[in-house]
């Protein structure tokens, strides 16, 4: 689907007048349906090649957004929001769970500062090249900059292992248990 800044800027507009919270929690909202309107009768290997495009165009999206809203949109808002919507319902798959958990991610790593546009493809020689850009770029920032970037990143961090340890874990291990054929 094409996102035109149109768009985007609409969303920039309802963004800034609700509570930050009250917009994370929508957009959250938006995006676990997403997740949950995926077409669940076809063949599990198709399905999941759509998942990954769908949840590849959800991260596009998310990138896209920052893009508008710039300091305004709070990457860690929204991952609380996605941690706090119960999604324990027998329809929601451990599938589900890891998309979920890669949007997470998206959101942590939006976090830290983008690298240097001008470094070319990131392989084998380049490595060297992206990395001492990157260094560069980091150097650039002030110490108020580094430490508030220390400090999301960590808050991201301690959301991931939330993830993890409530939502993940315990979808994995019923999984498991059911393929055993454990009782509790």
């Amino acid at each position: 689907t094409n996102l035109s800044s149109e768009y985007l800027q609409m969303v920039s507009a309802v963004h800034s007048v609700f509570a930050r919270t009250l917009s994370n929690d929508g957009l959250a909202a938006a995006v676990l349906a997403l997740l949950t309107t995926a077409d669940k009768e076809t063949s599990q290997q198709q399905t999941r090649k759509e998942r990954n495009q769908l949840v590849w165009k959800i991260r596009l999206l998310l990138r896209r957004l920052l893009g508008e809203l710039g300091t305004k949109f709070d990457r860690c808002g929204l991952v609380e929001s996605l941690l706090t919507f119960n999604t324990s319902s027998g329809s929601w798959t451990l599938f589900d769970e890891e998309d979920k958990g890669r949007i997470i991610l998206e959101c942590v790593t939006l976090n830290a500062p983008n690298p240097p546009e001008d470094t070319g493809i990131i392989r084998g020689k380049n490595m060297k090249k992206f990395l001492q850009a990157v260094d560069n770029a980091t150097n650039e920032l002030s110490s108020e900059e580094v430490t508030k970037l220390k400090s999301v990143l960590l808050k991201g961090r301690k959301q991931l292992i939330k993830w993890c340890v409530q939502s993940y874990a315990p979808l994995f291990e019923s999984k498991k248990r059911s393929q055993s054929g454990a009782t509790i």
